[in-house]
């Protein structure tokens, strides 16, 4: 099982907010032309790790999540990280052939400034692991 699963099964969960249905993107994906006003950045990581127990290896899969939530100001980008949290705090992943565990350690960080771009953007950071074993 490849953690592109546990990717997409997130992408799926968030989209599945009424607030965030098609303001969801990939890293790099964010249109330049019309953007949304209020957007959610997915960025995950491809770490496998074997679990090693007395009773033998048992495949463990952690994956690494980072979720930049951006708006026109800094109170569009705390609603959407409100939104994010509503998703996915205390939330399990339905990803088939795996039991997901809730995202863990959940870390959140203050509002900052994106100034690369065209115009500049509020923006907050969530990240959290979430980690899988075979069913």
């Amino acid at each position: 099982m490849t953690a592109e699963a546990h990717h997409d099964a997130l992408v799926a969960r968030l989209k599945a907010h009424s607030q965030l249905g098609t303001s969801v993107f990939e890293l790099g994906a964010v249109p330049t032309v019309n953007p949304p006003a209020r957007y959610v950045v997915v960025a995950s990581s491809l770490g496998d790790w074997d679990q090693l127990r007395l009773s033998g290896s048992k495949d463990a899969l952690l994956t690494s999540h980072v979720l930049y939530c951006v708006g026109n100001n800094s109170a569009a980008a705390r609603k959407v990280g409100t939104w994010v949290t509503e998703q996915m705090k205390d939330h399990r992943l339905t990803v088939a052939g795996r039991q997901a565990f809730c995202p863990d350690p959940w870390i959140s960080r203050p509002i900052q400034i994106d100034k690369d771009g065209p115009i500049v953007l509020p923006f907050a950071t969530i990240a959290f692991d979430i980690l899988s074993e075979p069913v």
